[in-house]
C-alpha cells in the first residue's frame, strides 16, 4: 500500500470557486427560473449509468487486493456496499457544475443539438448556495452523524466538492479508507460510518478522460424519502430528482450555447431575465463556432 499524504478533508474542503455553472436545456433553464430551485438528479439515471460504479469498482478491487481484511470480511463489506448502492432511496443525488462555462463537451454531453444554457452561479458570502460548502469543522461534525442519517432516514444533508479525476489521488484517498476500515472494522457503529462514508463520496470519482470538465457536484447525504421525490421523462426513462432552492440573487450570468438562432435566444433572455428581475450580469452568446451537431 503506498504513503498516504491526503486526507479526505483537503478535498472535501477545497476554495470553491467565485463561480460555478450549470449546463442545461431549454426545459431545465425554464424549469430553474420558474420554481427557484436547481434539481439533484438521483446518480444511477446520468447519462452514463455505470459513472457511480467507477469509484465503487476501484475501492472494492482495491480493498481485495491489499488483504487488509479476511477474504471472507471483505468480500461481506463489498456485498455490503454494493447492496446500498442499489438501495433506490439511498442512491445520493447530485447536481452538477463546472468550473468552465463554455466548453464544447460539455455543450455536447448536457445539453441538446438544438441549443442549451451554461448558468452562472455565485458562490459568495451573499449565496444561498454557500449553505452547502462544509468546513473541516463541520465535515467532522457531519461525519459521524452520516450513519444515523441513512439508519434512521429522518433527515439529509448535502455537500459541495470537486470531482477528483486524478488517479493517484483517487488511490490515496481509497487507501486511507482502506486503512481506517481495517482498523475500526470491530467497532461497528465507526465500521459503519466508514462505509456510508465511501458511499457519499463515490459520485466525486470520475474517470480522468473527463478531467477538462472541471466539474463540482451538489451531493445529498443521507436517505431521500419518497416523499421528497419528484420525476421528469428523457428519451427512455421516468427520472427521479429532489429540489433544492435557489434565489434568483445566486444568479449572475447565462451563456447561450451554440444554437441557429443566437440572437434571438438572447433577446427572449433579457426579456426573461426582467420579467423576474433577475440580477443577471451578463447574457452572452458562446464563442463557439457551432451552430448544432
Amino acid at each position: 500500500m503506498s504513503n498516504n499524504n491526503i486526507q479526505p478533508m483537503q478535498i472535501l474542503t477545497k476554495h470553491i470557486p467565485p463561480k460555478l455553472y450549470h449546463y442545461t436545456s431549454k426545459t431545465g433553464l425554464m424549469g430553474i427560473i420558474n420554481s427557484k430551485n436547481i434539481w439533484m438528479t438521483n446518480i444511477q439515471y446520468f447519462n452514463d449509468h455505470q459513472e457511480y460504479k467507477y469509484g465503487i469498482n476501484k475501492f472494492t478491487s482495491k480493498l481485495i487486493e491489499s488483504r487488509i481484511l479476511s477474504n471472507d470480511i471483505a468480500n461481506k463489506f463489498c456485498n455490503q456496499l454494493n447492496g446500498l448502492e442499489s438501495a433506490p432511496l439511498i442512491n445520493p443525488y447530485v447536481c452538477s457544475f463546472s468550473e468552465r462555462g463554455d466548453l464544447l463537451s460539455q455543450w455536447r454531453g448536457y445539453c441538446p443539438a438544438t441549443g442549451g444554457y451554461s448558468i452562472g452561479f455565485k458562490f459568495d458570502k451573499t449565496s444561498n448556495l454557500m449553505n452547502y460548502s462544509l468546513d473541516s469543522n463541520e465535515w467532522r461534525q457531519v461525519i459521524p452523524y452520516m450513519t444515523n442519517a441513512w439508519l434512521n432516514t429522518k433527515t439529509i444533508s448535502f455537500y459541495l466538492a470537486p470531482c477528483i479525476y486524478d488517479t493517484d489521488t483517487q488511490d490515496q484517498l481509497i487507501d486511507v479508507l482502506i486503512e481506517s476500515i481495517g482498523i475500526l472494522y470491530n467497532l461497528k457503529p465507526i465500521y459503519q460510518t466508514n462505509l456510508f462514508f465511501l458511499l457519499a463520496i463515490m459520485p466525486i470519482f470520475k474517470h480522468p478522460s473527463f478531467s477538462e470538465e472541471k466539474e463540482w457536484r451538489l451531493v445529498s447525504l443521507g436517505h431521500v424519502k419518497s416523499e421528497t421525490v419528484s420525476f421528469r421523462e428523457n428519451s427512455s426513462l421516468i427520472v427521479p430528482y429532489i429540489e433544492r432552492p435557489i434565489t434568483y440573487q445566486d444568479i449572475n450570468e447565462i451563456i447561450i450555447g451554440p444554437t441557429s438562432f443566437p440572437d434571438l435566444t438572447k433577446k427572449s433572455l433579457i426579456i426573461l431575465a426582467s420579467k423576474y428581475s433577475l440580477t443577471t450580469n451578463v447574457i452572452r452568446i458562446s464563442d463557439i463556432p457551432y451552430r448544432a451537431w
